[in-house]
């Protein structure tokens, strides 16, 4: 049998391995805390990065939407003038075409010359008001458009 100082002897010694292990865990407890704190700032740090981002965006995105409605409102009122312009064109090549007689135009168009001839490049090239007013170019074109236009957005 063991004496009582031998059983001290290994309770002391049990002992003093508990208390190793014991330190060791602990130590290994603060490493994984300290670890977690690092990783919550990172991911608070990028969280933060990302709502800056975002909110940028919104902000980009935000002074797109202005642009593009004012583009928007640009369009339509160039696309409302031009689409009366040739439904003006339209009418009055219907009332000269009703006369019988093509009317001289040249009144129309600064530069060109008298009977319906009208110089339109530099290379002048010749354009005959009488033939192009007698197919019915503008007249189709003035419908394709109206038939065309949409709103942009």
């Amino acid at each position: 049998m063991m004496s009582l100082q031998e059983e001290l002897a290994k309770a002391t010694s049990e002992l003093s391995e508990l208390s190793k292990g014991k330190d060791l865990a602990e130590a290994a407890k603060h490493e994984a805390l300290a670890h977690i704190r690092k990783l919550s700032a990172i991911h608070a740090e990028e969280k933060d990065r990302q709502l800056s981002e975002v909110t940028l965006l919104k902000s980009v995105m935000d002074q797109l939407r202005e642009e593009l409605v004012a583009i928007d409102n640009v369009l339509g009122d160039v696309l409302s003038k031009d689409l009366e312009v040739l439904q003006n064109t339209e009418a009055s090549i219907k009332s000269f075409l009703g006369l019988g007689d093509v009317p001289d135009v040249s009144a129309l168009f600064p530069g060109s010359s008298h009977g319906g001839v009208i110089s339109i490049k530099p290379e002048n090239k010749v354009f005959n008001a009488r033939n192009w007013f007698s197919q019915g170019a503008i007249v189709q074109s003035s419908s394709f458009v109206t038939q065309r236009s949409v709103p942009f957005i």
